[in-house]
């Protein structure tokens, strides 16, 4: 009886083995995973080069993040990525049109292991604002756009807001500080001073919190341009 069994339980194991092998001539998804790793690793690496080859790195304790598209000669209107580089944001952007619309600023590390590419992209009326594109370099894949700093107006109301990326908890992480001052029809109606700190253990910026502090606010409000 047991005999009987064992040449029963074989038979279903190879039976199950042949339904379980690929076709011949087919790649495994194994394979076909690691196919597409590789290919995303090595697009990567691509417009990584391009974009570190068309703008500086960031440097310095404090780096001062603001929308400057109208000015060519300002370090942050940054310079137009190719065609082929821009296929990778049309994710993010759906009404990307076909001219030059996002702009290479520069990149900075953020914590260990995570690299930051700022850009200008496009905003509700041009590519005013400017976006933090955070790689983790540990696992290889990019976080989800941050949009940081912004600029435009509307039938008498207009907003800017400027952007640090400062270690301001002294943890070894940028942090990022945002300042958004609101104008309607020439009187400031709003003015705001935020801290939102790196959270390294969950790849992206943490809780947000008002900068109450007079002396932090102040050393802010005279950075500004």
């Amino acid at each position: 009886m047991r005999h009987h069994i064992a040449v029963m339980l074989g038979i279903v194991t190879i039976q199950a083995c042949a339904c379980d092998k690929p076709p011949a001539g087919s790649r495994s998804f194994s394979q076909s995973v690691s196919a597409t790793r590789s290919l995303r690793e090595r697009a990567d690496s691509e417009l990584i080069a391009h974009l570190q080859h068309l703008s500086p790195p960031l440097t310095g304790d404090t780096i001062h993040l603001y929308s400057a598209e109208r000015d060519s000669a300002d370090a942050m209107h940054g310079k137009a990525i190719s065609s082929d580089d821009r296929r990778f944001f049309r994710a993010f952007y759906d009404d990307v049109p076909s001219d030059d619309d996002i702009f290479a600023i520069g990149y900075t590390t953020l914590a260990p292991g995570f690299t930051a590419y700022v850009l200008r992209v496009p905003s509700k009326y041009s590519s005013s604002a400017i976006a933090l594109f955070v790689r983790n370099e540990k696992n290889n894949y990019w976080l989800p756009p941050a949009t940081v700093a912004d600029a435009f107006g509307d039938e008498g109301w207009s907003f800017s807001q400027d952007a640090w990326l400062v270690d301001h908890d002294r943890d070894g992480d940028r942090d990022l500080i945002q300042r958004r001052i609101d104008d309607d029809n020439g009187r400031q109606v709003g003015d705001t001073l935020q801290w939102t700190f790196w959270q390294e253990a969950f790849d992206h910026f943490g809780w947000v919190a008002k900068l109450k502090d007079a002396r932090a606010r102040q050393v802010f409000v005279n950075r500004r341009r």
